[in-house]
């Protein structure tokens, strides 16, 4: 399933009967991390209720109006790996707590609004990102 913000982008992946999500209706010209929340809603409850299972972003990173490259990061679900080293999980399983820091409610909760959170910058950044190249180039 694709949610394709744009409408150029949706018009070509309907024509060659790609599936589109088409109640994704988000255009390119004015992103803003309001419009970057909602879509972080969006997909984190479709990913919820498990209508998928991997979720990646593509885009296209501009570094000039001549150079750019596509760049493809996996936003979901966050890799084993990655996660145990940035929480300090031991190779036994167990967690190794910092005494310096108390998580309220629950350290579950906390990572649940930080990944809300990470989602929503990575999709504003990939909105934002070719629009502000080409400001910089004007």
């Amino acid at each position: 399933m694709l949610f394709v913000a744009g409408n150029v982008g949706r018009s070509h992946f309907v024509k060659n009967k790609y599936n589109v999500y088409m109640e994704f209706d988000y255009p390119v010209q004015n992103p803003s991390i309001y419009m970057a929340r909602e879509i972080t809603e969006i997909i984190l409850n479709l990913f919820d209720k498990e209508v998928f299972d991997e979720l990646y972003i593509i885009y296209t990173h501009m570094f000039s109006s001549v150079k750019m490259e596509p760049k493809l990061i996996k936003l979901l679900p966050l890799e084993l790996e990655t996660l145990k080293e940035k929480l300090q999980i031991n190779e036994n399983g167990g967690r190794i707590l910092d005494d310096c820091m108390e998580y309220e409610p629950d350290p579950e909760f906390v990572f649940n609004i930080l990944v809300q959170k990470y989602v929503k910058g990575v999709v504003y950044g990939a909105l934002w990102n070719p629009l502000q190249a080409n400001r910089i180039q004007e």
